[in-house]
């Protein structure tokens, strides 16, 4: 006998657009805190947590314009700073550095 239920299949529609809000707001939250130095890092890892996670993530080009971090992003791969900026889409960009 089988006792495991589809929550997936019961949950309403909505649903699924609300838990993205929600995943989108916590990005966002973690984008905009200046003390998280890594804000970027933890975003990537986020968008690789499952494809629920990874959607959201990609879907909210906001967060991403405010992960322009030239500190992080001139350690990285120059594939890896277009991909940022291509996530951020037409949002606003928040550019952030150290000066030297």
């Amino acid at each position: 006998m089988n006792n495991t239920v589809d929550l997936q299949a019961r949950a309403p529609e909505s649903h699924a657009y609300e838990d993205a809000d929600i995943l989108s707001l916590i990005f966002d939250i973690n984008a905009e805190v200046p003390s998280i130095k890594d804000a970027l890092t933890f975003t990537r890892i986020y968008s690789q947590v499952c494809r629920a996670w990874r959607g959201a993530a990609l879907d909210s080009t906001f967060i991403w314009g405010k992960l322009i971090d030239l500190d992080v992003l001139d350690k990285g791969a120059d594939e890896w700073r277009s991909e940022v900026v291509k996530r951020s889409g037409d949002s606003p960009l928040w550019i952030k550095a150290t000066a030297p």
